[in-house]
């Protein structure tokens, strides 16, 4: 059996397979989405409340599901008028805004529930279906939110949030299907991707991911390799991980957006283990354009590659504006 090959810009990696194909294999199916989990109901968690506010019944009734099953009680709202009301008159400890909303979107509700003071205490979670990255759903305003959660949810990563903002156990263990790839992606939206991660495991899981999705990715072990990968040769988008010795993909960020105008840099797309709101937004601060939380999810990566543009693409669009 030969050894996979991990390239890494200019040089090589070899990886022996045998050693990691049976995580490997594990991990690419934890990106897959999800039919069904085992659920245990927190003790820590009687008594509290969270409002729900989404246009969609379906989508109430889903979260309604899931939050009474692990002992929330649990108020949903049509829109936003309604949830204004209910804040009026009610306390809550966690609030779920969906992002498109037809009275006014969910940003604009939590930035307007702040105004108001009806939220003094309460952690509000955005949930977005939308390809929008995060950045650009908040605009220029502040950002109210303690927590972002990409639709179709999945229930782990629900509790998971639940569990960080209200204390308590993490998500409970899952048992897991096969994905749907779009394995045509490579030839719709053609990219060079550079992988910034130190661990091994993840590291063959991403260019797994990716290969199956017709993308050939190089890879950097830190952010001292993803500096000099990205000055020695173009790249449409890094995919870098918060956490590397040397030093981590915050710094590297920081250095490769300071060095390159932004028009001529790839765009950045942070991984990260958590999904709350300050990893977010240091995630940004750094100079970030998006970020993916880990495990990779097969649809959350799809979607934040059609997100991104190639070099060549961004400047012919300049010529023709």
């Amino acid at each position: 059996m030969l050894p996979m090959i991990v390239r890494a810009a200019e040089h090589q990696r070899v990886l022996a397979p045998d050693q990691a194909r049976g995580q490997l294999e594990a991990r690419v199916q934890e990106a897959a989405p999800e039919r069904e989990e085992l659920l245990v109901v927190d003790a820590n968690w009687s008594g509290k409340r969270i409002l729900v506010v989404d246009d969609n019944a379906t989508n109430r009734r889903i979260f309604t599901a899931q939050l009474v099953k692990w002992g929330l009680e649990t108020v949903s709202a049509a829109t936003p008028t309604e949830a204004i009301g209910f804040l009026r008159q009610q306390r809550f400890d966690l609030a779920l805004f969906d992002f498109e909303m037809p009275e006014m979107n969910g940003v604009e509700l939590a930035r307007r529930l702040k105004d108001l003071g009806l939220v003094p205490e309460t952690r509000m979670i955005l949930s977005s279906s939308s390809v929008m990255s995060q950045r650009d759903m908040l605009g220029e305003g502040d950002d109210p939110f303690n927590a972002f959660l990409t639709k179709p949810t999945k229930s782990a990563q629900l509790r998971e949030v639940v569990a960080r903002l209200l204390g308590g156990a993490s998500a409970a263990p899952s048992r897991r299907g096969s994905s749907s790839f779009d394995s045509t992606l490579g030839q719709q939206r053609p990219l060079r991707i550079l992988v910034a991660e130190d661990n091994p495991v993840n590291q063959l899981v991403a260019v797994r991911l990716l290969e199956r999705m017709g993308y050939r990715a190089d890879v950097a072990s830190n952010g001292v390799e993803a500096l000099e990968a990205v000055h020695r040769q173009q790249y449409d988008v890094v995919l870098m991980d918060m956490q590397m010795p040397e030093m981590d993909g915050l710094e590297a960020a920081r250095r490769i957006t300071s060095a390159c105008d932004v028009r001529e840099r790839p765009r950045l797309i942070a991984l990260t283990a958590n999904a709350l709101k300050e990893d977010r937004q240091a995630c940004l601060d750094a100079g970030m354009d998006d970020y993916l939380t880990k495990p990779m999810r097969v649809d959350q990566l799809q979607a934040a590659l059609l997100r991104c543009h190639s070099l060549r693409d961004r400047h012919m669009a300049r010529l023709s504006a």
